[in-house]
């Protein structure tokens, strides 16, 4: 219990000191996430925070997306002066964003500790620093790291109830954090909602081979469920509210848009893995196809007079009826798309470094960043297998990153829409490495104290 009473010591202060090093050095880098996304959250929270300085009118609100990142980018904006450049604004919103991105690592390490070991939480943390994807994504005005900090609260907060409960302590703030994390997720990442279904598994699988986990926490964690649900639609049926009459465009719209577009992902071309862009999709069948089916669909409205909606989710569904083995074959590929990166923010030439051409540091820049992806991805499968007896106690780690895989695996992938998963997943390749020969002999060699890499309350 003794490591569970320290508060602030070196390994955060570097924790701390190398986010601000990388975050530097990535704005200073060749290649860079999109500073502004879709550009869609950017806009809309300028407007609500216009709105609120008065400079405004309420018929200019809008909410065509999830209301989490515009809610959390609000509180910066409202810093800024109105009529202020872009640029401002983007320095303000990535500041504070990568605020809560150490948060997030500091929550993440403190997330182990409580459930294994602080070493644990420490080798979950290096493997960030190691390909700190969460600080590429933060200099981006996106949804991304506003899920990522999101999850890492819920983690947390389960794994603080968890503790507190198994030790007969307070509970009430590890449940509060959690569900509010779970409620902030959602609100950032509606296409989360399969993890609520996720929740309910995991109380039926419990039920039936877990019941000290279930007479414990079936409750707690059914009372979470409510609340998120209700919480959750609430908000986003109010942002659905503050816009209905002022834009064409609506969460439904966005929806149906994105899994037409999904559809023609990896269609005909399964291995080309081009960023779904037409500066990027020259000659691209899928893309060219896409594109035709939407001219196509276009000109069937006009006969038809159907909604953007009913017309888009009539084509899908006979789609998806006409070609069940093309959407297996889909699902596959965006499921292992999904874990890997491919930069497409710059050209390879930018990446020249002295004498050594800039393909040949391009090419050996995504074979470094894959390799970690791949353990990442590969440790997470081990422990799915080799722990298979924690996993009712360690829902969190794992029930976020099969939603959003399912979700998107069936819609439309891009490696981003996973960024929620990380924190678990990091975790999960913390606990089996710590637990490898490998790492047991470099344990021996640097004399660190790995006896203890055990679940707590396994």
């Amino acid at each position: 219990m003794e490591e569970h009473r320290k508060r602030f010591d070196r390994f955060d202060a570097i924790i701390i000191l190398l986010s601000i090093i990388i975050m530097a050095g990535l704005i200073l880098a060749p290649f860079k996430a999109k500073p502004f996304g879709d550009y869609d959250f950017h806009k809309e929270t300028v407007i609500l925070t216009d709105y609120i300085k008065g400079k405004t009118d309420y018929s200019k609100v809008v909410i065509t997306r999830a209301p989490g990142p515009i809610l959390f980018y609000t509180i910066p904006y409202l810093l800024i002066p109105a009529g202020s450049s872009d640029s401002v604004y983007w320095y303000a919103g990535v500041i504070w964003t990568n605020i809560f991105m150490i948060v997030s690592m500091l929550l993440l390490r403190r997330t182990g500790r409580n459930l294994f070991n602080d070493f644990i939480g420490k080798l979950a943390v290096v493997l960030f620093f190691i390909f700190p994807i969460h600080i590429y994504y933060s200099l981006g005005i996106l949804a991304e790291s506003v899920a990522f900090f999101s999850v890492c609260i819920a983690t947390y907060g389960y794994s603080l109830w968890k503790r507190n409960k198994d030790s007969g302590g307070d509970s009430r703030l590890g449940w509060g954090l959690m569900t509010g994390g779970l409620i902030f997720l959602i609100l950032n990442r509606p296409n989360a909602l399969l993890v609520l279904g996720f929740l309910i598994l995991v109380l039926l699988w419990a039920y039936w081979k877990e019941k000290a986990f279930f007479n414990r926490f079936a409750s707690g964690l059914f009372i979470s469920f409510i609340v998120v649900l209700c919480v959750g639609f609430g908000i986003l049926n109010i942002a659905k509210k503050i816009t209905e009459g002022k834009t064409s465009s609506s969460q439904e719209r966005v929806l149906m848009f994105v899994v037409h577009e999904g559809r023609f992902q990896f269609r005909d071309e399964p291995l080309d893995l081009r960023y779904w862009d037409d500066a990027y999709r020259i000659g691209s069948r899928d893309y060219a196809g896409w594109v035709h089916s939407q001219d196509s669909i276009h000109q069937s409205r006009k006969i038809t007079k159907e909604s953007f909606v009913d017309a888009y989710k009539g084509w899908i569904i006979k789609d998806i009826k006409a070609n069940p083995m093309i959407t297996i074959r889909q699902f596959f590929i965006r499921a292992f798309y999904g874990h890997i990166y491919i930069i497409n923010s710059a050209s390879s030439d930018r990446f020249k470094v002295g004498p050594i051409p800039g393909k040949v540091v391009y090419f050996l820049i995504h074979i470094a960043v894959n390799l970690i992806n791949m353990l990442i991805l590969i440790c997470s499968i081990v422990f799915l297998f080799k722990y298979r007896r924690w996993l009712i106690r360690l829902w969190p780690l794992w029930t976020i990153w099969f939603a959003l895989v399912i979700f998107h695996g069936f819609t439309y992938m891009e490696p981003r829409y996973l960024m929620p998963s990380k924190p678990g997943m990091a975790l999960m390749t913390a606990v089996v490495l710590a637990n490898s020969g490998i790492m047991r002999k470099f344990a021996r060699v640097f004399k660190l104290n790995l006896s203890s890499i055990e679940f707590h309350g396994a």
